[in-house]
């Protein structure tokens, strides 16, 4: 389970200032923030993330005639920037709505509806009467919790014997987040696919400190994400690399 969620976690690295940039989306068009003033549409599109590009990985999405997720690979680039190889591709399985399979990994539900581990198994999910997930325990023990503001995490904590040793807290966008609820609750990446929006400011705290990572967005015209930029240091200063994102209808 460990790995698996690990796994999943990569995702979060590719998806996600102290003056956050307001997106133009439809109905809210701000001439010269991100790019330029987008067409709104006749109606609301939702749009379905197909392909991610990003100096070292890339990934790519196949989904359902219901547009749930069918297949996810993620690929590595070597140095030389030419060859890549598979890190994991995997197929997804469901049954009466929920997810029961990705890859290898059967997925588990208890009597409650909660997601285990396996059956009788350790790793549990609770979730609040919004069905928003609060909780993750191994046994007994409480291991994340998470904090909500309507359809956004804005904080999540990590415990290790009782106690809090890391958060992260998230200041968003106001344009839709193209991987929201794409993979219920067995991601590890919570900003990126529970959340509704994007991540603009991401606060991390631990054992060594504070310090804020910023996110830049270019947007298509129907208001999501088609680039990302990474500044660790400064919402000014030089992104570290550029995510590029395709969509599908």
């Amino acid at each position: 389970m460990k790995k698996i969620l690990l796994g999943i976690f990569a995702v979060s690295m590719i998806i996600s200032c102290s003056k956050p940039v307001e997106p133009m989306i439809p109905n809210e068009p701000k001439p010269g923030t991100g790019t330029d003033t987008p067409t709104p549409p006749a109606e609301k599109v939702k749009l379905y993330p197909v392909q991610i590009l990003d100096p070292i990985d890339s990934f790519v999405y196949e989904y359902n005639t219901d547009k749930t997720m069918k297949r996810m690979a993620y690929f590595r680039h070597n140095s030389d920037g030419f060859h890549s190889y598979v890190a994991f591709d995997r197929q997804l399985s469901y049954e009466n709505g929920r997810l029961t399979q990705m890859g290898n990994w059967i997925i588990y539900y208890n009597s409650n509806g909660e997601m285990v581990d396996a059956p009788g198994g350790t790793t549990r999910y609770v979730f609040d009467a919004q069905h928003r997930q609060t909780e993750m325990y191994y046994g007994t023990e409480l291991v994340e919790k998470l904090y909500w503001d309507g359809k956004n995490i804005i904080k999540q904590e990590r415990y290790a014997s009782g106690r809090v040793t890391s958060t992260r807290e998230y200041k968003y966008d106001k344009a839709p987040n193209g991987y929201y609820s794409l993979l219920g609750a067995i991601s590890a990446d919570y900003r990126t696919f529970y959340s509704e929006n994007n991540v603009l400011e991401e606060k991390v705290t631990d054992g060594s400190g504070s310090y804020v990572i910023y996110y830049k967005y270019k947007y298509n015209d129907s208001g999501y994400p088609v680039e990302i930029e990474y500044h660790p240091d400064s919402p000014d200063g030089a992104a570290v690399h550029v995510t590029k994102i395709t969509y599908t209808k």
